[in-house]
């Protein structure tokens, strides 16, 4: 989800990539792969669940003694033995944690950018531009348009550290179209045109 919301971050504003090895004009990983405002209340809560699973589930272990002080090794006891107070503060946390999480998947996204998760593809598509590259990686990018559609060729959008334009959805798709119902059966990137065009 931070993956998602970072990525449509582009689109409205202009940011430099995140990088594992930064260049000048790259920021750097997170170091846990989340801000410090995630990382530390993950650490701390699951630090926290896995303490009360260990005082929640347990190993019993009874070594018995005859009255004459000598061990009984035919009347020890070896169990598992669990503290109910343990145990219901753990599912307690663990369903505050996932509803927390439910909560955090409705937020919306500000931005125009499609959801493309972390689909190869897709991140390839947003990453292929007119420019060089290599320059380009160590600019600021934003999200938008890079090439109008032109003779029937579909427009493209980019991050570019050039100047952009805010995309307009069409009603056609990229994907395969049927003649007969002028429906589309696959694909799932609209095809952009420009808001001047």
């Amino acid at each position: 989800m931070h993956a998602a919301e970072e990525f449509s971050g582009f689109a409205t504003e202009r940011k430099p990539l995140r990088v594992s090895e930064p260049e000048p004009g790259q920021r750097s990983t997170y170091w846990l792969s989340l801000p410090w405002t995630y990382s530390i209340p993950l650490i701390v809560l699951q630090t926290i669940l896995h303490w009360l699973v260990s005082r929640g589930v347990y190993l019993v272990n009874i070594e018995a003694m005859g009255p004459d002080g000598r061990h009984q090794p035919w009347q020890d006891v070896v169990a598992v033995g669990f503290s109910n107070l343990m145990i219901s503060l753990f599912i307690i946390l663990l369903l505050c944690m996932l509803g927390f999480l439910a909560f955090c998947s409705f937020r919306r996204l500000d931005a125009a950018i499609p959801l493309i998760g972390t689909a190869s593809v897709a991140i390839s598509a947003v990453c292929h531009h007119p420019n060089d590259p290599k320059t380009e990686a160590v600019k600021p990018l934003l999200w938008g348009v890079t090439e109008k559609p032109q003779d029937g060729k579909p427009g493209h959008c980019a991050l570019s550290s050039g100047p952009v334009e805010i995309p307009v959805e069409e009603v056609r798709s990229l994907g395969i179209r049927d003649a007969k119902t002028d429906k589309v059966s696959s694909g799932c990137f609209k095809l952009i045109q420009s808001a001047n065009a």
